[in-house]
């Protein structure tokens, strides 16, 4: 009897096995966010390989308000390796309203529903597109996202690729922050950045920047996010709509998805990545969608962010994760604006969200906006602004300067500059606690050009004055006078010098070349202080230099201007891995003037010798 059971299992046994095995694959875990395990449910999800062309199905999104409704749809086509280690289905709209449409942007998210099982969420549609033909991210690589195993981006900022062995230029961080970048979805437009707040004049920058991955970006109306009055009670549900706050309060940006699965606390979004960074902290919050906008290139939603409720913690291409109840840290920022045809200065409170390489290019658009809000710049004007930035450990990195027929590229390659420095370098992130930025503009053109320089004498001794005169002449043929007395060091060798009159910019240029030490750094320390220095260069400043003999050296950023040619040569060896340079001396002196001079003239003079001065 033992026997025959034993020989009806033996027989039995390649069957069962078969079937275990089956039952064993069906809740296989999926990896998600830090290795964590989502069980596999087939009751609840459909994989890829069970759908065939001309299934019918739904998705679900809102078209106007919260709730999410039902919408047809047909299967068109199964794509595999639609992108590396992405697989697509492509699916028909046959709801009315799908067809009237065309793709939407902001409905990427939406979640596919095939037999009554999750298939996937809406992730792409193309520009120009006569039929409401979307690509779907399959639901399985969607719950996959978080996994280590991940494909990302690599989270670049605006200044990561900065060699900070040479010296610092503000200007060209500046710059840098506006690079597109692109998120490999450049053919489709799979979300919406909506704007609030901000002048025509001051969002086509923001477009620039955002369009190059894949964002589509519309002008919203509306009011200040809710803050003062009690919130709309509105779950993150799927089909729900979801907001990405970047920046919230008198200015607002957010970017505009849906949601396509809540597991628990977790959320799923989008269906493909909102920039690519991988690991993020950015605040997500339930939304309204006010309406749909039917566009011949292509159709978007409008809507407004109602409360933030959570953090996104993954940003990864095949869609985004977020957690209810997390949070995710913004920065304060207030902007005053005193402009020159309005009796009362307006203050922009806002707060941005905090990531290396978004918060540098927030900060310029909010700035742009602030002061454009009351009209653009007219071609003669002047910018006078002060700055103050609150960082780590107490610090405070503040201020003041002005600017003259520039636009507002000074101003934002300062402010913009500084943050990217501060929150993008290899020394370690410096965090910001908050920044205040105040502009005045003035109808008024401030520039000025040097109309002769003048010296007493021309032939000097060591330790004599040398007695200068400048002459400034700006619009409308206004001239000023101003002096400097400038000493001639005692050990000053004899021979012909330079000395020349300059504005901000030369002086600037000079310095870069005579003690690029001042402006390179290797810590975080060096880094604020080098920071400090070049904010604080005024250009409503006429500076006079005397160039002398090259005297000293420098290690680093430490000056030591009265070692010996000896001692010098001592230290310079090829044992030493600090380098050791050269120091140039010169002898300065500055006048504050209410212009903006923007060239140079330079004189020769001659010291005699080698008599000493009592």
């Amino acid at each position: 009897m033992k026997g025959l059971c034993w020989l009806r299992w033996s027989l039995a046994g390649p069957c069962w096995v078969g079937m275990i095995m089956a039952a064993v694959i069906s809740v296989l875990p999926v990896l998600g966010q830090g290795g964590r395990q989502v069980l596999w449910d087939p009751n609840r999800y459909i994989d890829i390989n069970e759908i065939r062309p001309g299934m019918e199905g739904y998705c679900l999104t809102c078209y106007e308000g919260v709730e999410p409704e039902r919408f047809g749809l047909r299967v068109v086509s199964i794509v595999p390796n639609f992108e590396p280690g992405r697989d697509a289905i492509l699916v028909m709209g046959t709801d009315e309203r799908l067809i009237r449409t065309g793709p939407v942007a902001g409905c990427s998210g939406s979640p596919v529903y095939i037999q009554g099982r999750l298939a996937g969420a809406l992730a792409f549609g193309w520009n120009l597109s006569k039929d409401p033909l979307y690509g779907v991210t399959p639901i399985r690589q969607i719950l996959e996202v978080g996994n280590c195993n991940s494909p990302v981006m690599d989270p670049i900022g605006p200044v990561s690729s900065w060699d900070f062995s040479r010296p610092i230029d503000l200007a060209l961080v500046g710059q840098s922050v506006v690079r597109p970048r692109s998120s490999g979805l450049a053919r489709t437009v799979p979300s919406t950045l909506l704007v609030w707040g901000m002048p025509t004049s001051a969002v086509e920058p923001l477009a620039s920047m955002f369009n190059a991955a894949g964002l589509d970006l519309a002008i919203a109306a509306g009011g200040p996010m809710p803050g003062q009055g009690q919130p709309e009670q509105v779950d993150l549900s799927p089909g729900a709509a979801m907001m990405i706050p970047l920046v919230q309060g008198d200015v607002r940006v957010a970017v505009l998805g849906t949601v396509t699965a809540v597991e628990a606390d977790t959320v799923y979004a989008f269906g493909h990545s909102l920039l690519g960074y991988g690991p993020v902290e950015l605040p997500i919050a339930t939304a309204r969608i006010h309406t749909v906008v039917s566009n011949l290139s292509q159709s978007f939603k409008i809507g407004s962010p109602i409360e933030v409720v959570g953090a996104l913690k993954i940003d990864d291409p095949r869609g985004v994760l977020g957690q209810i109840g997390a949070h995710a840290k913004t920065i304060p920022l207030d902007v005053e604006v005193h402009h020159f045809n309005q009796p009362q200065s307006r203050i922009f409170r806002c707060r941005l969200a905090s990531h290396k390489a978004l918060t540098p290019q927030l900060v310029r658009s909010v700035l742009n906006g602030a002061a454009q809000y009351f009209g653009d710049l007219p071609p003669d004007h002047c910018i006078s602004y002060q700055g103050r930035l609150d960082i780590a450990d107490g610090l405070t990195l503040g201020f003041t300067n002005v600017s003259t027929g520039a636009s507002l590229a000074e101003v934002l390659s300062e402010a913009t500059g500084t943050v990217a420095l501060l929150m993008d370098n290899p020394f370690g992130q410096i965090q910001i606690h908050g920044m205040q930025f105040s502009l005045k503009i003035a109808n008024q053109d401030r520039t000025a050009s040097i109309n002769s320089v003048e010296v007493a004498d021309r032939r000097v001794r060591p330790g004599e004055q040398v007695q200068v005169k400048a002459v400034l002449e700006s619009y409308p043929g206004v001239r000023r006078q101003y002096q400097f007395n400038i000493r001639v060091p005692r050990q000053t060798d004899p021979g012909q010098y330079n000395l020349s009159v300059c504005g901000s910019y030369e002086y600037l240029q000079f310095l870069r070349k005579a003690a690029p030490q001042r402006f390179v750094a290797r810590d975080g320390s060096e880094l604020i202080k080098a920071i400090d220095y070049l904010l604080n260069i005024r250009r409503d400043r006429l500076y006079c230099i005397l160039e002398l003999q090259p005297s000293g050296i420098a290690i680093e950023r430490y000056e030591l201007p009265d070692l010996p040619s000896t001692k010098a040569l001592i230290l310079d060896t090829a044992i030493r891995t600090v380098p050791i340079q050269q120091m140039q001396s010169w002898v300065e002196a500055s006048v504050e003037t209410d212009t903006i001079t923007e060239d140079k003239e330079t004189i020769r003079i001659v010291v005699e010798g080698p008599e000493q001065i009592e």
